[in-house]
């Protein structure tokens, strides 16, 4: 049986310790998460850390935009 979510704010813990606020639409099979401020986040098969996500160069995708994890790197970024 599935568990769906809509909008739930889960909190989930990067590789370093520190500690992310994401809100999720889904269930336990598939789910998509954005930061709370509505930036769309994939977990980064490479490194492990949550990070804000890019549609892929074929658009099938989402994939890590490098180098963008926190609230400083998204300003930086100007994503």
């Amino acid at each position: 049986m599935t568990m769906p979510f809509h909008g739930r704010t889960f909190a989930f813990t990067q590789p370093d310790g520190s500690k992310i606020q994401l809100r999720g639409w889904g269930d336990q099979h598939y789910a998509v998460f954005e930061t709370l401020d509505g930036y769309t986040v994939t977990r980064n098969p490479t490194t492990g850390y949550y990070e804000v996500a890019r549609l892929s160069a074929d658009g099938s995708t989402l994939q890590p935009a490098a180098g963008v994890r926190g609230r400083r790197d998204l300003a930086e970024a100007r994503v």
